[in-house]
């Protein structure tokens, strides 16, 4: 599996690349963040934690980081 680590204060984050046509098919809600929307689906684990079930529990994790961070993220 081809994936991006980030460490983030003590944890490393680490995402899947994910392929244009999943890019593609994600549909962010009106008032959904895209690039959290994004994230979210390419979240894959976080040292520490238990495994990442799917990408609401991701989204929850991202929201808790401050939005500076998570724009560096995405960048």
């Amino acid at each position: 599996m081809d994936a991006v680590e980030i460490p983030l204060l003590n944890y490393k984050v680490r995402f899947r690349r994910l392929s244009w046509r999943e890019e593609f098919a994600l549909k962010p809600g009106k008032d959904e963040d895209p690039i959290l929307n994004y994230l979210a689906h390419a979240m894959v684990e976080v040292t520490g934690t238990e495994p990442i079930k799917d990408a609401g529990a991701a989204l929850q994790l991202l929201k808790a980081l401050p939005p500076a961070i998570r724009s560096r993220v995405w960048l």
